[in-house]
């Protein structure tokens, strides 16, 4: 073998082995794209399917929780004010009466 074959071997070689990277290397690439092209998707709102979508509707309906609750507290509240009320008053009633 001359030098100046093995010198054409090794750089046949190494630019196969570029190729195979740069191959590689591409459809990782494409592949990372592909699917980040769908996460992607997901993440905008797009009329209701999407995970931002529901996301934005669970939020909604949590803060309308929260806002009952809060509501109903104050019934509660109001209630319990009531019935203290009157049991107080039901106790002057039977201490009067006597």
């Amino acid at each position: 073998m001359t030098p100046l074959s093995t010198i054409e071997t090794i750089l046949a070689i190494s630019v196969a082995i570029g190729t195979l990277f740069t191959m590689v290397a591409m459809a990782i690439r494409w592949l990372v794209k592909h699917y980040l092209g769908e996460i992607k998707q997901e993440l905008k709102p797009n009329g209701g399917g999407s995970i931002k979508d529901q996301i934005n509707r669970l939020e909604v309906r949590t803060e309308r929780n929260e806002n009952l609750n809060t509501e109903s507290f104050r019934r509660i509240e109001k209630v319990e004010r009531k019935i203290d009320d009157l049991y107080e008053k039901f106790i002057d009633y039977i201490a009067n009466k006597k």
